[in-house]
């Protein structure tokens, strides 16, 4: 399937005038009002990071929205669909070159709401810039799997995860089945002061837990 078919396939499931998608409940706190406004870049960094990411987009491309994972090859599909991420509203797309880079982003930022990327070379201020403004045209959040080091602009928010002690097995039996996350956010405007919570990810049903602060 070719990047324009993509784009016609998805495009009618967006829903025009959103401007802040929902989180998981445990996150809310330390995001503004509770949610991740459109248009916004967040970077996401730290060991546990990709599990947060996968709970976390799962809760965005709800209301049959769909999420878009560039380069990001070693992404756990499985593991993803655990903590609640819907594979069959997910599009995989490997590293593209990095001429084309800024064409396969700008198709994308059209045809999804949350745009997960993971570049393999520094991108350059003026596809940044260019890719910012058609995010928040299409009202698409831009998640930084690489938590930011390849942009070249600041981000709207950053989020560090510190993974910590499993849960779930006993003395010598028993299996694992949650681990606590501690999750700092700080960001610009209204996140200047950083926030801090610490989540289970995930709990018996596959959701993420507020743990404590």
């Amino acid at each position: 399937m070719t990047l324009p078919e993509i784009r016609e396939r998805i495009a009618p499931v967006r829903l025009a005038g959103q401007h802040q998608l929902p989180v998981p409940v445990a996150l809310a706190e330390l995001f503004p009002l509770g949610g991740l406004p459109t248009g916004w870049s967040v970077g996401v960094s730290g060991v546990g990071s990709w599990s947060l990411v996968a709970a976390l987009a799962g809760a965005l491309v709800e209301d049959h929205r769909w999420a878009a994972f560039v380069g990001a090859e070693e992404f756990g599909l499985v593991a993803a669909s655990e903590v609640g991420l819907p594979l069959d509203r997910v599009l995989l797309v490997e590293h593209p070159e990095p001429q084309q880079w800024a064409t396969v982003m700008a198709v994308l930022v059209e045809a999804v709401s949350v745009l997960c990327i993971n570049p393999s070379h520094p991108i350059g201020q003026r596809d940044a810039r260019r890719l910012i403004a058609r995010a928040r045209e299409q009202q698409t959040v831009l998640v930084h799997l690489d938590g930011g080091r390849a942009w070249p602009v600041p981000l709207d928010l950053s989020l560090w995860v510190e993974a910590g002690t499993w849960e779930g097995l006993g003395q010598g039996s028993g299996y694992l089945c949650s681990r606590k996350l501690t999750v700092e956010a700080q960001g610009r405007r209204s996140m200047a002061m950083a926030r801090r919570r610490v989540v289970s990810l995930p709990d018996v049903d596959g959701h993420m837990l507020k743990a404590g602060c």
